[in-house]
């Protein structure tokens, strides 16, 4: 799932398997006909959009720069991410407000692209969930360019990268594979929902795998403030000692892995299906062109045990890591150290 933002429009796009589509509707349709704004929510959000803005702005600098002067004093002027100040500014009021002026039936499209089972009952779905939304016209404001003048770099502001990488030599079996792409799935759902959502610490965080063969790097990457990255380790490290011990993976949460791998797979399939080029990267993988009914059937019998025992090969293996920034930070192995408690 992916929520966006551009000059003109918001949008929501999601990508599902067929069978999921009418709960997929059910389960969004509530945070678009009737979102509650939540206070504490809306607080931590900030901080997390704030940073995002710090990167974006660094990332930027010569795009918005001459964006700003070229359409000055209209909304195509404004940076997409606001300053620090709206940023700051907004409230639950505030947010309803726009919510109820802007997001109404006539702005308002649904596409449905793919697999459908049943067209008749997912109209009727659409129809009883998003047809009484309400209808409130927006006047669009004209725009006028100006001159483009100096820029000073010096203003811009970075964020501090941290990569945590383990090198843990996982065979390179179908089964291991799996295993490894699960548990990694669940430790960077876990790691999102702590440092963001909790504590509104980062924008994102990615679970990664570099390498060959039996030879790999299984890394740990996000970016932040510098000023927060000790705080950031010091999450991760608790985090990745519950996992292993006080907070197992559950059931539940394997199965939700389950289920996005094998979306994944079948989002290669439909390319493969579609594209001479994407099928070539496939051939040859394990030796034959790759299996994926063999990879789903493989993925249905990973077990609860396979992903304990893959995770506590991958956490409790040398680790490095690497900050990279404004500021350096040598302190974050000893963070490390101090927080990640080793399962006996």
């Amino acid at each position: 799932i992916s929520l966006y933002t551009t000059y003109n429009k918001i949008g929501c796009y999601i990508n599902i398997l067929p069978e999921h589509l009418i709960d997929t509707i059910q389960i969004i349709a509530p945070q678009i006909t009737s979102p509650v704004f939540d206070t504490e929510k809306i607080e931590q959000e900030k901080h997390i959009i704030l940073t995002e803005h710090k990167r974006y702005i660094a990332q930027n600098s010569w795009f918005l720069f001459a964006q700003e002067n070229l359409f000055k004093n209209t909304g195509l002027g404004h940076s997409i991410t606001g300053t620090p100040e709206t940023i700051k500014s907004f409230t639950s009021e505030s947010l309803s407000k726009y919510y109820h002026s802007h997001l109404s039936s006539d702005k308002f499209n649904i596409v449905v692209i793919g697999q459908i089972n049943n067209t008749e009952k997912l109209l009727s779905e659409l129809e009883s969930t998003f047809g009484n939304m309400p209808h409130t016209p927006y006047k669009s404001k004209s725009w006028t360019t100006t001159p483009v003048i100096a820029h000073d770099f010096k203003q811009d502001i970075n964020n501090t990268k941290l990569v945590l990488a383990f090198a843990a030599k996982i065979p390179d079996t179908r089964k291991d594979q799996i295993a490894t792409g699960l548990f990694k799935k669940i430790l960077q759902d876990r790691l999102i929902n702590a440092l963001r959502y909790q504590n509104g610490l980062v924008y994102s965080v990615k679970c990664l795998t570099m390498g060959i063969g039996n030879t790999k790097l299984y890394t740990i990457e996000t970016e932040a403030q510098p000023h927060q990255i000790e705080t950031i380790a010091k999450v991760i490290a608790s985090e990745c000692t519950n996992i292993l011990t006080i907070q197992p993976i559950t059931s539940k949460e394997l199965q939700i892995a389950k289920n996005v791998i094998k979306y994944q797979n079948a989002r290669v399939m439909d390319s493969i299906d579609k594209s001479c080029e994407t099928y070539a990267q496939y051939m040859n993988h394990y030796g034959k062109v790759y299996d994926f009914d063999m990879e789903n059937l493989e993925l249905e019998k990973t077990t609860l045990s396979d992903i304990i025992t893959t995770g506590h090969t991958i956490l409790n293996a040398p680790i490095s890591i690497i900050t990279q920034g404004p500021e350096q930070n040598d302190n974050i192995i000893n963070i490390w150290t101090k927080n990640f408690i080793t399962p006996k």
